[in-house]
């Protein structure tokens, strides 16, 4: 059901679970997904008939999506959202954009609140296919593209540290690799006691 579009054109065939699939789509959004059980009961059907109707259901919606020149699935819709992580406030806002940006690329914006840069560059791209429709999410960070400071970010996430990689900005970045860089002080050698002569004492 997160493909709705194609639900609907597998409704409109006249298949033998239609009316699993008329129920689904006709479901509230804002309600909760119904069990297995309650779609049985409101269908009127075995759990058998109910299992063979899913099973039908899927085998039906991958031929139907591995057809060729079908246009079963259809995500010829794009919409971008850009998404800016800044420490005080995370901001986002959906848009239609001509061209989505690379990875590395300068985007300004000037029309962000003044208390942040005008200009950013596009830290990470990431596409969602859903309900008939591309979603492209562009993720942004403030200042220009530094290529040793993104190889520090992919080593941060090797590394396991998203909050350097996903939260902080470029200055906490080189402060965390610098930080980490720092060579640790040798331990020292016990000193060892000795006999101050003719004293008696230890020093």
């Amino acid at each position: 059901m997160q493909e709705r579009p194609a639900v609907e054109k597998l409704a409109a065939m006249g298949k033998v679970y239609e009316p699993l699939l008329r129920l689904m789509l006709a479901w509230p959004a804002a309600e909760k997904q119904p069990t297995g059980k309650a779609l049985q009961q409101q269908l009127g059907v075995n759990s058998a008939m109910y299992r063979r109707w899913l099973d039908n259901w899927s085998a039906d919606f991958w031929e139907m999506a591995q057809a060729e020149d079908t246009g079963f699935l259809d995500f010829s819709s794009v919409e971008h959202v850009f998404e800016l992580h800044h420490l005080e406030q995370s901001i986002w806002f959906r848009c239609r954009l001509a061209v989505t940006p690379r990875v590395g690329e300068a985007v300004e914006l000037p029309f962000v609140l003044r208390r942040y840069w005008n200009t950013y560059y596009v830290d990470a791209v990431q596409h969602a296919y859903r309900n008939g429709r591309t979603e492209i999410s562009i993720i942004l960070r403030e200042g220009r593209y530094n290529s040793h400071l993104q190889h520090l970010r992919h080593k941060a996430r090797f590394e396991h540290d998203y909050w350097t990689v996903d939260q902080g900005d470029d200055f906490d970045v080189k402060e965390y690799f610098r930080e980490k860089d720092k060579p640790t002080s040798p331990v020292l050698a016990p000193v060892a006691a000795f006999r101050r002569r003719g004293s008696g004492r230890m020093r």
